[in-house]
Formats: C-alpha cells, structure tokens, sequence
C-alpha cells in the first residue's frame, strides 16, 4: 500500500482516492495524514534525500560452513536412529556456534543436547 502511495505521489486527497488498493476505511482513516507525508516528501530538495546505496554482498565463512556441514551430517545420523527431526537435536545456530568456538560450551546448547549429539559434533570437528 505504502509503495503505491510513493509511486502515484498521492499530494491530494482526490489522487487519494484512486489507489485501488487502499480501502475507503482507510483513506477515510489515514487520509489526511497520508496526504500531508506525501506532500511533505514531495517538497524535499533532491539532495535532503538518503542516498541509496549499493547491497552488499554477504561474506562467508566457507571454512565454518564446510564445519558446520560435516556437523550436520553427524547430527542427522543421530537423530534418524533416535526418529527426531535433526533440528530439535541442534539447529542450525548451535551448529554454528560450536563450529566457531570448537567446544559445546555455548549458551544455546542444552545439557541434553551435549549429552545426545555432542561427542559426534566435535569428532566431525576434528
């Protein structure tokens, strides 16, 4: 809704009222305030605007994700003998995090959880 409002540029209440996809519950709502945004977004100098920038690319990790994928098939073995779904034995955050640390010391990790799969998470480690 917001995104059509930004594309017609909606300054008056009658411009309002031709996005299609706005309930009449709401322009009679949030109308005028609506209006009054767009109006004062239009006013804006080009140069008061953010400057859009570039994404940027995510940096990984492939070490620890290559660890964290050896983890994950000694998980899975667990739990398919145990008849559990791998991510109640560790998700994916507890993979990682003992991929980055190498110890089952981490603060998401259960006592249970380090008794079930954690011998088999740190010999997938070495």
């Amino acid at each position: 809704m917001l995104i059509e409002l930004a594309k017609t540029k909606a300054a008056s209440q009658q411009a309002l009222d031709s996005i299609k996809i706005l309930s009449q519950f709401h322009r009679n709502r949030y109308g005028r305030d609506l209006v009054r945004i767009a109006r004062e977004a239009l006013a804006l100098d080009e140069s008061d605007l953010p400057e859009k920038s570039e994404p940027r690319s995510w940096l990984r990790d492939k070490d620890l994700e290559v660890r964290v994928n050896r983890m994950k098939t000694a998980r899975d073995r667990i739990a398919k003998e145990l008849k559990l779904d791998p991510s109640v034995i560790a998700p994916r955050h507890v993979l990682t995090a003992v991929a980055s640390t190498g110890t089952l010391d981490v603060p998401a990790m259960r006592e249970w959880q380090k008794a079930v799969v954690g011998p088999a998470l740190l010999d997938a480690l070495s």
